[in-house]
């Protein structure tokens, strides 16, 4: 026969530790906010969750209280003689009558609802977490933030091919026909402006999980202490406490969820500004001009040279050029920072290079050769020179 007082203590046991886990989740929680500030729905959802944190301290305190420790001491001595001291053959299929126990317990508690006759009720409480918070999260979970996994996935391999595209491009003689280099730049074209279109969703994606999170996942942790308060008649004086942020998060939450649609739409809509025209949106920023460049490191005879991706920034101000190594493939790994200042720019011209968009950059106290970088486009390489005050080649010299 299945000793339910004794499986009732380890119950409890395992209830209070797992409280007090979830306890200490909700009091290291941090939401991810979008802009410069948190609003103050963000800030009070953050609260409540801390103060939720502080309910779950409390009542386990306060269940132990209840209890007392003498009491648990006693029912595990008595668990240890009744148990422990029988054949290992007798312990393995007392554990397993009661596995039984609980299951056929659930299978009817889902078939017909729970029994008045109960001989304890710690498995309807289970049940009762699972539907109010386990399985919304679950779902939130395997629908929402599977979708995003999956985004991301159809970017990393967009950008994978991206890059491998832009990279054979740029690998192309420029003593090729004209038409070929045409229908070259076109299609570099088209495939930047999908990677572009990806890119926006993806962003768009991201910024609607952040606001989903704060009532899709808010919603079920409220559902879950508002059963709590029903339950628990011991802790009736600390729900009461409570109840001033229980129902300012209701507020919050309705806030967030009114929002959410008015958010999404103006995003939309700044979205389809940006498509319209990039150049006018682009963020404001300390640099006079900004991107990806190839810089050409070169090697010992008879090994040539390498093109390697940097992104660069340079401001006019102080005429200060910066290069960051960059490698995508690498999960975005970032080399060695490189800050130097620039004396001049020139445009090179395809007779004196096998690439095209290149130009070399001196810099002031640099003891070797000008560095040679290639732009990712005509278009790039004359922003890159008009920033720089490039000049042509042929005005250099003496």
């Amino acid at each position: 026969m299945v000793d339910y007082k004794y499986y009732r203590t380890i119950q409890s046991l395992d209830l209070s530790s797992a409280q007090r886990k979830f306890a200490h989740s909700l009091r290291e929680f941090k939401f991810e906010f979008i802009g410069d500030a948190e609003t103050d729905d963000e800030r009070c959802i953050d609260a409540s969750l801390h103060e939720f944190s502080n309910f779950l301290k409390n009542l386990e305190e306060q269940r132990e209280i209840m209890e007392g420790h003498l009491d648990i001491e006693m029912y595990n001595n008595n668990a240890r003689g009744s148990y422990y001291g029988q054949d290992e053959e007798i312990v393995q299929s007392e554990v397993h009558l009661q596995e039984q126990d609980v299951k056929l317990r659930q299978k009817a508690y889902n078939d017909k609802g729970p029994r008045k006759s109960e001989p304890f009720q710690s498995d309807d409480q289970a049940l009762s977490v699972t539907e109010t918070l386990i399985k919304p999260l679950e779902r939130f979970r395997k629908e929402q933030l599977g979708a995003v996994k999956e985004e991301k996935k159809k970017y990393d391999k967009e950008t994978e091919k991206n890059y491998s595209l832009l990279d054979k491009h740029l690998n192309m003689s420029a003593k090729k026909k004209e038409t070929q280099l045409l229908e070259a730049d076109n299609q570099v074209e088209q495939n930047r402006k999908h990677f572009y279109e990806l890119s926006l969703e993806y962003v768009c994606k991201l910024q609607e999980i952040q606001e989903r999170k704060k009532f899709e996942f808010v919603e079920p942790v409220l559902s879950f202490f508002q059963g709590m308060f029903t339950f628990y008649h011991q802790g009736y004086e600390l729900a009461k406490d409570f109840n001033h942020y229980k129902m300012a998060l209701q507020i919050n939450i309705q806030n967030t969820r009114n929002r959410f649609e008015g958010t999404r739409s103006e995003v939309e809509e700044l979205m389809n500004k940006i498509r319209r025209n990039p150049q006018e949106h682009k963020r404001a920023n300390q640099f006079t001009m900004e991107g990806y460049l190839y810089v050409q490191e070169k090697r010992p005879a008879p090994f040539g040279s390498s093109w390697i991706k940097h992104y660069c920034m340079y401001k006019k101000e102080t005429k200060k050029f910066t290069m960051i190594p960059f490698e995508h493939r690498s999960g975005g790994k970032i080399g060695e920072v490189e800050v130097f200042l620039l004396k001049y720019c020139t445009k090179r011209n395809t007779d004196t290079i096998d690439r095209r968009f290149c130009f070399d950059i001196e810099v002031v106290d640099r003891s070797v050769m000008p560095v040679t970088v290639q732009a990712c486009s005509e278009e790039d390489r004359n922003m890159w020179l008009e920033a720089l005050d490039g000049k042509e080649a042929s005005n250099l010299l003496p």
